[in-house]
């Protein structure tokens, strides 16, 4: 039975690794046909250089991939896996405002913006408060008309009531005229008498204009009452239209269509308009399209997705490093096209529950910003600061570094020349499982080889397995080709 060993699955992309490393080593080829044939100097004479080529299409081919060095205080951090999930704020539920018939406007999975519209009910009570609504303005119009007549007629009152003043003051003159000739003599008694007839006659007219004038004033008050109680009913209407519309009384009141036909929206509005109150996306349809629901029924649902939380587990034993409040960064798994870079700051907080048959508590913590992988659903890993250090160390992720022949071995790029990557044999520090602490041969900022590393393994280890294959009594005999 042949043995193959798993490296073999990487000769033909360091094919073209490979022809980069002849054309690098070309100019040093007499010096190395001269350099003795042991296995130390046939490692040297491979790579008289640990520089590797690695131009544009060397790296595309390889599928290389570079992570920053930057410092870390490994050895305070407590990394521990959970999920994102939506936070409770994050999804928003549109019942219906009144029963009627619903039309669902967006369809599932559609973005919406705030103001969108959601959906449509007609609804009989929409009609009814319309019809109550115009009752009012109409009312309200023949109010004001009255009004109107009645301040004027008042007016006219007044001017009557002068008029009747003066000739009252004119027979009252007369008669004490009349009197005095009387005495004296020289006048009529007939005259007297008509003059107090007259007299009393205006008197009787002004008391009637009176009467005329006290009940105008009271329709006066009346009418004043009607408009009072007509506004006051008018904005009950009002604010129920609004609460139903979801809109502002002040919207309601602004006007539509031409400017010779314009009207109040209230009026122009044929049916109950749910609009969205926050952007994001149709989760589900509740409702069926066009049926008959009941006041306050459950039409479709309103997701944020970026509005997220992450829920971890923690372990019992590590409540006594654990803190309300500490600092501590969302990152992903190790994905194809995400690099470790991209992660998330957030802040932990303690949740309501633990489980004591597993022995874990549980974490929660908001991230301060969004990125595109991170999702409702999406497994991650929670990295909390325990303890701040003074001095965070130069670190690398762990899956940078490779071993030959038992060493560390990790590729820098060259920051003079991004087309080449050197070998360096890494002086480790402590390792949380997912970052090491490298001691030295690097500086803060400096690219690391991430994907691809192990193909540059390949092309400057100093042995490579063979395939061969097992006799039957188990030894193993390895290919001469």
């Amino acid at each position: 039975m042949r043995s193959q060993s798993p490296r073999r699955s990487a000769v033909f992309p360091c094919a073209l690794l490979a022809s980069a490393l002849l054309g690098a080593c070309a100019p040093d080829a007499d010096h190395q046909q001269t350099a003795p044939s042991s296995s130390g100097s046939a490692a040297a004479g491979a790579g008289a250089t640990n520089r590797i080529p690695i131009p544009l299409e060397v790296r595309r081919a390889l599928g290389l991939s570079f992570v920053a060095v930057e410092r870390r205080a490994v050895r305070e951090t407590l990394r521990v896996p959970g999920h994102f999930e939506l936070a409770p704020h994050a999804r928003h539920e549109l019942h219906a405002s009144a029963v009627g018939r619903a039309e669902l406007v967006k369809a599932v999975l559609e973005d919406v913006a705030v103001g969108d519209l959601l959906a449509r009910i007609e609804a009989p009570a929409w009609r009814d408060l319309q019809t109550e609504m115009l009752s009012l303005v109409h009312r309200g119009r023949q109010v004001e008309i009255e009004q109107a007549t009645v301040v004027a007629m008042l007016a006219t009152h007044e001017e009557h009531h002068e008029a009747l003043e003066a000739r009252i003051q004119l027979w009252r003159a007369r008669i004490t005229e009349l009197e005095a000739l009387v005495r004296e003599g020289a006048g009529r008694a007939s005259d007297l008498n008509d003059a107090r007839v007259a007299w009393r006659t205006v008197e009787g007219e002004l008391a009637e204009h009176h009467e005329a004038v006290a009940e105008q004033q009271g329709r006066k008050r009346a009418l004043l009452d009607e408009a009072q109680a007509l506004e006051e009913r008018r904005s009950l209407v009002l604010a129920h239209m609004a609460a139903l519309q979801g809109l502002p009384v002040s919207g309601l009141l602004e006007p539509v269509g031409p400017a010779e036909a314009a009207r109040p929206l209230w009026e122009a509005l044929s049916a109950i308009e749910m609009r969205a109150a926050v952007s994001g996306r149709v989760e589900c349809w509740v409702a069926t399209p066009g049926a008959w629901v009941e006041d306050g029924a459950h039409l479709l649902t309103v997701v944020q997705p970026d509005q997220l939380w992450f829920r971890a587990q923690a372990m019992e034993s590590d409540l006594g490093v654990l803190r309300e409040g500490a600092r501590a960064e969302l990152v992903p798994p190790r994905w194809d096209g995400i690099s470790p870079a991209e992660k998330l700051a957030a802040e932990v907080r303690f949740g309501l529950r633990a489980t004591s048959a597993e022995r874990t508590l549980e974490l929660l913590l908001q991230p301060r910003e969004s990125a595109s992988w991170a999702r409702a659903g999406v497994h991650a890993f929670a990295e909390v600061i325990v303890r701040e250090s003074s001095r965070p160390e130069l670190a690398v992720p762990l899956s940078c570094i490779l071993r030959d022949e038992g060493k560390p071995i990790f590729f820098r790029r060259d920051p003079a020349n991004p087309d080449l990557a050197i070998r360096e044999e890494a002086d480790l520090g402590f390792e949380d499982g997912r970052w090491v602490e490298l001691l030295s041969g690097v500086i803060d900022g400096e690219e690391i080889v991430l994907d691809g590393a192990f193909q540059l393994l390949l092309a400057s280890a100093s042995s490579t397995p063979k395939g061969g294959h097992f006799h039957p009594d188990g030894s193993f005999h390895a290919d001469e080709h």
